[in-house]
């Protein structure tokens, strides 16, 4: 008797583990319209799934049996494959049949790394998870790859108030409630010296999506003056505000404000004696020309019919001051290290330095003149940008003289 009951539990054991063993298994084949739901023929079918006793499976997609998914379940939802558990790595095709998304389960939770591409190659997301949420930094990109958007998570709540769009040079934050730019804090621990292909030296600042360069000359003209030198190219998705008119040189003297371009016209008049018209001609031409860049109402024309004022001449013959200055500055983009950047943006010259809104994907040149201090040996520029001061330390003491 007791043998005989040994005998029965033995078996009654061999079959519950038995239908234990079936019973995790899911394999069979099942049907999904466009929406994850259970339908019940291919005919009627978007895609369906093959599942192996071992429990993993391939998808196809019922127009063309184009490989859709791969990977592994623990569970199966006939009606609703939104219930589906998977679990381990899982990869998914486009109809094309490249790679649409590879990611990990976790008993069907989100866990480890999620990538997920275009039709076209590029990565569109990147993403990691623990325990079903974010932990980490997720990564959007483009469609082009040239531009991506970044937040960092941490067991699934944002670690800052801001996430970061970068791409081609730039990056920017912007508020994530507000979605308005958050420029940062520009230190000089930014401040980099850049060579460029004709070996002159740039101090440039490459932050806020900004290029910002400087260059700082020497040149005595009816006084003497530093010459500043400034290219700004704004690679961000967002406007840029260049204040001129707060921007400081800080000397010796202390700070003092670049002249403005009416300024400086009436610093050299004056000291040229216009007023009592007691300059030489070349004085003269000059001040003329300097009229004319800050006066439209002059203009030169060869047709002699057409020469109203004598100066005409003067200021045609004596324009080279101007376009010598404007080539100067031009020569930042021509033959600088931005060079191989100038056909992607659009560049303006706007000659003497003024308040200027810099749109997205163009740049500015200029320049401007400011009181030379004789006994200072560095000098400090102060630009604002933004709203954020962009700091440049200049060694003035064996500078490059303009003519």
């Amino acid at each position: 008797m007791k043998r005989l009951f040994l005998l029965a539990a033995t078996i009654l054991l061999t079959l519950s583990f038995g239908y234990s063993q079936k019973d995790t298994s899911c394999a069979g084949i099942y049907y999904y319209n466009a929406s994850s739901y259970g339908v019940m023929s291919r005919d009627s079918a978007n895609y369906y799934r093959v599942v192996e006793k071992n429990n993993s499976f391939n998808d196809y997609y019922a127009s063309d049996n184009t490989l859709r998914a791969s990977g592994t379940v623990t569970y199966v939802d006939p009606s609703d494959d939104g219930n589906t558990i998977f679990d381990g790595s899982f990869i998914a095709y486009y109809p094309s049949g490249r790679v649409w998304i590879k990611q990990f389960f976790k008993e069907g939770q989100n866990d480890g790394e999620f990538t997920e591409y275009y039709e076209n190659g590029l990565m569109k997301q990147h993403e990691f998870y623990k325990n079903g949420v974010l932990n980490g930094v997720k990564t959007t990109f483009d469609e082009k790859g040239e531009t991506c958007t970044q937040w960092e998570y941490k067991d699934g709540v944002l670690v800052n108030d801001y996430y970061t769009k970068s791409g081609n040079g730039y990056s920017v934050d912007y508020d994530t409630t507000s979605n308005a730019p958050k420029w940062r804090d520009v230190t000089t621990s930014d401040l980099k010296v850049v060579v460029d292909k004709n070996g002159k030296a740039w101090k440039t600042y490459a932050i806020n999506g900004l290029y910002v360069s400087i260059d700082l000359k020497y040149r005595k003209f009816y006084g003497r003056y530093y010459v500043l030198e400034l290219f700004i190219q704004n690679n961000s998705q967002e406007s840029a505000f260049f204040n001129f008119s707060q921007s400081t040189i800080n000397t010796n003297r202390g700070d003092e404000k670049f002249f403005t371009e009416k300024e400086f016209y009436r610093r050299v008049r004056n000291r040229q004696g216009w007023a009592n018209f007691g300059i030489q001609a070349a004085g003269v031409a000059t001040a003329i020309t300097l009229e004319v860049a800050l006066n439209s109402n002059v203009h030169y024309s060869h047709n002699p019919h057409h020469r109203h004022h004598w100066e005409r001449d003067l200021v045609y013959d004596m324009s080279s001051f101007l376009i010598h200055q404007s080539a100067i500055v031009g020569s930042i983009l021509v033959s600088g290290f931005y060079a191989d950047q100038r056909e992607k943006i659009l560049n303006t010259d706007i000659g003497y330095l003024r308040n200027y809104s810099i749109e997205p994907k163009s740049s500015i040149t200029g320049y401007a003149y400011a009181k030379y201090s004789p006994n200072a040996k560095s000098v400090l520029v102060n630009l604002f940008i933004n709203g954020k001061v962009y700091q440049f330390p200049m060694d003035v003491s064996h500078l490059e003289v303009v003519d």
